[in-house]
């Protein structure tokens, strides 16, 4: 009997498992073919009537003078493109040291002129004319096809107590240098940069020379934008502002492309305590139709934030200020108040991108 059973029982397992395997349901399958990864491309190149490959020559400067070096900067690739500039291998030279001083040099070395040359003086070279030149740097940025720029920035200014000399400006500038700001695909920023010998070089720098190199990095647009509290003599809207650099500032840190506008946001310096809000600015003043992206309350100069947003739409191009005030995220801002000394303005246009 306990024979019989266990056959049995093994004939229903085998039969379980053959029904269970012959069992159908209703389905459906639906199958998105063609789905494709691919990158864009980051390329800039110097605009076709610069002659990139040649040296800039600055001959024959004296105290008082400017020379310009201009340039433009093409976004050729498919992607929005933050560009840095810095002076590389700065060198410099007195020709004294090799021919031997003229006499106004010379006298100015603390030696004594015998009419033909300087060789029995004590003449000691001086040649740092890079802590002698200040610095001028601005630029325009233009989308492809237009007249007008859609964003500009002073970023170095020798005038109204901000001038900085070229040893000053890229003595640990960091790798990539200077950050001139952010470039439309297609787009196009022309670059100005200014070099004024101080008034107050005497004749120690007669026959001198400084040679540099010039390096332009481009990148794809990194999670990361510095807002700076921007100046100008007149302080109207609109007006080109001077970047400080002076410690007073706010580091933005987002994700490019999410479902959310996930960021956080740090704010130190000087700037009174107090509720403020971070905006995307949009033109024209009073940027009624600016759109309040997150809270934060200063307290002692500073403040920080990490927090996450739906804002359902890009921002492409977008300027980005804190301001004064208790916006509410996500909304747009109405007119603004015109609050310059209060608020930090963006060093570079952003760009985020909605996934959904």
């Amino acid at each position: 009997m306990k024979n019989i059973i266990k056959s049995l029982s093994i004939i229903a397992a085998v039969a379980a498992v053959v029904v269970g395997g012959t069992i159908a349901y209703f389905s459906d399958t639906e199958t998105s073919g063609n789905n494709t990864f691919s990158t864009g491309t980051i390329n800039i190149d110097i605009a076709e009537n610069q002659v990139w490959e040649d040296d800039f020559v600055m001959a024959d400067m004296k105290p008082s003078q400017t020379d310009y070096i201009n340039f433009q900067v093409n976004n050729v690739g498919s992607n929005p493109v933050n560009v840095w500039k810095k002076l590389k291998n700065i060198q410099t030279f007195d020709t004294a040291e090799l021919s031997g001083p003229n006499e106004p040099e010379c006298l100015a070395g603390n030696g004594n002129w015998d009419g033909d040359s300087c060789e029995e003086c004590e003449y000691n070279p001086k040649h740092n004319l890079h802590k002698y030149i200040n610095y001028d740097l601005s630029v325009e940025v233009y989308e492809d096809g237009e007249e007008s720029p859609i964003w500009w920035q002073t970023i170095y200014r020798d005038e109204d107590g901000y001038s900085k000399t070229i040893a000053e400006v890229y003595n640990g500038s960091g790798a990539k240098g200077i950050l001139l700001g952010m470039i439309p695909a297609g787009g196009f920023m022309k670059v100005e940069q200014s070099y004024h010998l101080a008034s107050t070089v005497g004749n120690w720098a007669q026959d001198d020379k400084l040679t540099f190199d010039i390096q332009i990095t481009g990148e794809q647009l990194t999670n990361t934008v510095v807002l700076d509290n921007k100046v100008d003599a007149n302080g109207q809207p609109g007006d080109v502002y001077l970047t400080q650099y002076d410690g007073t500032e706010a580091t933005l840190t987002y994700k490019v492309k999410d479902k959310e506008f996930t960021y956080t946001l740090n704010v130190v310096g000087n700037l009174p305590d107090g509720k403020y809000t971070l905006i995307s600015y949009v033109d024209p003043w009073p940027g009624s139709t600016s759109l309040a992206l997150a809270n934060i309350t200063l307290a002692n100069g500073s403040g920080y934030i990490e927090d996450s947003i739906d804002l359902n739409q890009d921002l492409t191009n977008a300027k980005t200020w804190l301001i004064p005030g208790d916006y509410t995220p996500g909304q747009q801002t109405g007119a603004l108040d015109w609050n310059p000394s209060q608020t930090l303005f963006e060093t570079a246009l952003m760009n985020y991108y909605d996934s959904l």
